[in-house]
Parts: structure tokens; sequence; C-alpha cells
């Protein structure tokens, strides 16, 4: 039975829904040691003061702040708790946005919203609100003993809390975008060869190749064996004269396939 990471409440108006926010992703990356190449062994990472190279328990270090080269401001752990405030367990909704004007990089860690049995009739009705409305529902809650922003986002019958970064957080482009495609005959061609890559994400193609392949590695080295891959050809630029020809063949190509 899967573990909740917060209890807690919805906080919609005057309506408080109680939930729990469980983990909605799991990373599938390999892990690996760093070990010595000789022995095969781990290697050990040692805590030492830069100054006379004295080794440090974890318990014993300090957290500082460089406010100038090789300057530092010392914060002690009092210092974070008065920061941090009273935690509230509640999650207030503060806004709605349409979710089309969001952008897309505030987006991260999502979490199933899972409600108790009390507030179920008041949870779905907020979820159809949301979903109707085509809105995402954007707050603030204390996560792993920090303030975060996050939006209540809808996905299938659920509501997922989803991490945001903070508007600060966010980097204004630096560089130069071209002006938007004005030409009727090659937008209506785009338009569709876009619907003719119409699928789903639990279809076949969607495995990491790299991950797969590392494991077949792993798997022949305990066997004493190995295994050879063969790259796919690199896609090289298209040098565009014919907009609308390009399109068409691409159209072609993609209903034979």
């Amino acid at each position: 039975m899967a573990r909740s990471v917060w209890n807690g409440t919805l906080g919609f108006g005057l309506l408080n829904i109680p939930v729990a926010l469980y983990t909605s992703v799991r990373e599938q990356d390999l892990s690996f040691k760093q070990l010595c190449p000789e022995h095969r062994v781990p290697i050990s990472m040692k805590r030492c003061c830069s100054h006379d190279d004295a080794e440090l328990a974890f318990a014993d270090l300090a957290k500082g702040f460089e406010v100038t080269a090789g300057e530092y401001v010392v914060l002690t752990e009092e210092d974070m708790d008065r920061a941090a405030l009273p935690l509230s367990r509640s999650f207030d909704i503060r806004l709605f946005l349409a979710e089309s004007e969001v952008d897309l990089r505030f987006f991260h860690t999502p979490y199933f919203v899972v409600p108790k049995a009390e507030g179920a009739r008041t949870y779905a009705l907020l979820r159809e609100a949301i979903r109707r409305t085509g809105k995402v529902a954007v707050g603030k809650i204390a996560l792993k003993s920090k303030q975060q922003i996050a939006a209540l986002r809808v996905s299938g019958s659920a509501l997922v809390l989803q991490l945001m970064h903070w508007p600060d957080e966010l980097v204004a482009p630096e560089f130069a975008f071209p002006d938007a495609v004005h030409d009727p005959a090659e937008l209506a061609l785009a338009e569709q060869l876009v619907a003719g890559f119409d699928g789903t994400l639990a279809g076949e193609g969607w495995t990491d190749e790299y991950r797969a392949n590392l494991e077949r590695i792993i798997e022949a080295r305990v066997r004493g064996e190995e295994v050879e891959f063969t790259a796919a050809p690199a896609r090289e630029a298209t040098d565009v004269i014919d907009l609308v020809a390009v399109l068409r063949a691409s159209l072609a190509a993609r209903k034979a396939a």
C-alpha cells in the first residue's frame, strides 16, 4: 500500500476538503556507484575542512551563504526554523488561471490528490468545475519542510497537485525567434501533418532505449559476454526550397507508414 507524502486540507472558498498527496511518478534511472577501478569496491567520500584538512561529521557542519568571495554568513538551525514560520497543513487556492495561459516551464513534480471519505463529494465537485472551466488552481503548500507554489490540475478522474517554480525562477529568453508563418497553403499542410501523428504515449516505442541498452550490457557482462548495437542514421537539417512540396512528401510518407 502506497504511503502518503502529505496530509491536510484543500481550501476552496469556505470549503475545506480533507486530502492526502501520493507520489504519481516513479524515476526509472539505473543507479550506479563510484568504484575504485582496480579493486572494484566503493570509494568513501569524506568531509574535510579546506583549512586544515580535518575530517568532520555531518552533524558538525554549518550552513554558510557566500556574500563575497571567501566571506560567509553562517545560519543556524534556529535561523532556518524562524524563517520557515509555522507550516500550515492546508493548500489554499488563491487564484484560478486559464491553463492555456500558464507557461509550461512553471510545472514540475506531480502528486495525486486523494480525498478522504468525508470529502469525496466536494472533491468531485471541484474537479469537475476545474475541468469544465479549463482552469488551473494555484496556491501555496508547505511540503518537505519548505513553502512551495503549486497548481491543481485535472488528470482523468483525479486531481493532481503539481509543484511549480516560483515566478522569479523562470529565465527570460535571450534569443531571436522567427515570426509566425503566414502562408495559408503551408499552414494547412502543416496542420494535416500534425494530425497525421495522432497517437498515444501508451503505445509502442515509448521506452527509454538508453536504459534498456545499459541493462543489456550489464546482463551480458554478468555472463561474460559483450553486446553490439547498431545506431540509427543521424537526421540532417532540411534544405527547404519548396516548403509546400516537402510537406506534401512528408504527408505521403506518413500515410504510407
